[in-house]
């Protein structure tokens, strides 16, 4: 087979298009100046920093950096492309659906059993000296504290086993999710984003086991990336409204628009206003009552949740 072989090029170069970031240069160099004092001060091997439009899901900035060598530099995307279990921040999706079929208010009492209790043959405990001393507190309070033992009781009393019907309960917690459009990835333009992975009884391959309810609920047993746990947070932010992520705001030939790319809203909401309501001010509790508290600030007001989780 004879490969002819010319000097010039057959093919002539054809111009790419050009994008507009929807990145704040101002705003990135803050983000990554935080995200390196930050893994400084926790000596941490690696951390991202996300900063997101509540209203339209434009990215402002994006930090990643590793511990590597001598110091932190950026080696891979972590907000986009790890999937991690999320622990703690989960909560709020599994309270969030809780509001919303009604079946808890911020102010009901809840057992949290001095901060230990058994699923099965596996003990759970808070981390926080502030369920210790506890027998029970409200819904409220127990988020504030990040009590694990208060958040997977509940769920677990509410989900578990089957209905007078014989229907698998779980099934509507999941369905939430669903609905709070935790299976999705957020399509952000950027490649190797991985789906978030969340358990279905159904599913052989899943392994689902009786601890895997009161641990789904914390956090564990699911994987979801940062920028999509984001989302979610975003989502609650912004009313229930649901917002697309992105990265790019416009398409050019040069000097001429090609495409404008508009943010992209969900046309319903996730959970009803009062639900959204809720989950607010839990999230409002845990900076001035509970386990963020010594980040407040006379400067600006915040809302937030902390979040720790333990991997092998």
């Amino acid at each position: 087979l004879r490969i002819p072989i010319n000097e010039e090029a057959e093919i002539k170069p054809i111009n790419g298009k050009d994008i507009v970031s929807s990145i704040d240069i101002d705003l990135q160099g803050i983000t990554e100046n935080s995200l390196m004092t930050a893994l400084k001060h926790h000596n941490a091997q690696s951390g991202t920093a996300i900063l997101m439009d509540v209203k339209t899901g434009a990215v402002k900035s994006i930090a990643n950096l590793e511990k590597t060598g001598g110091g932190y530099y950026e080696t891979y995307n972590f907000g986009v492309g790890s999937s991690i279990e999320p622990g703690s921040v989960f909560k709020l999706a599994s309270l969030l659906a809780m509001f919303e079929e009604g079946q808890i208010d911020l102010h009901d009492q809840i057992p949290i059993y001095k901060g230990e209790s058994t699923f099965y043959t596996e003990k759970m405990k808070d981390s926080s000296a502030s369920s210790f001393k506890l027998d029970s507190t409200t819904v409220q309070h127990a988020f504030e504290i990040s009590s694990n033992v208060g958040v997977a009781s509940l769920v677990y009393d509410n989900y578990a086993g089957t209905d007078s019907n014989g229907n698998i309960r779980v099934k509507r917690l999941l369905n939430m999710f669903k609905k709070f459009n935790l299976y999705e990835p957020t399509g952000i333009e950027i490649h190797g984003e991985p789906d978030p992975y969340i358990k279905d009884p159904d599913n052989s391959d899943d392994n689902w086991s009786g601890l895997t309810l009161p641990w789904m609920s914390i956090g564990y047993e699911v994987t979801m990336t940062p920028l999509q746990i984001l989302s979610f947070y975003n989502t609650v932010a912004n009313d229930g409204v649901y917002v697309k992520p992105y990265l790019v705001s416009e398409i050019r030939d040069g000097e001429k628009c090609i495409e404008v790319l508009n943010p992209k809203l969900s046309k319903r909401r996730i959970a009803s206003k009062e639900s959204i309501s809720k989950a607010k001010k839990l999230l409002d509790g845990v900076v001035e009552h509970g386990t963020a508290k010594k980040l407040r600030t006379e400067k600006y007001s915040f809302s937030g949740k902390t979040g720790t989780s333990q991997i092998n």
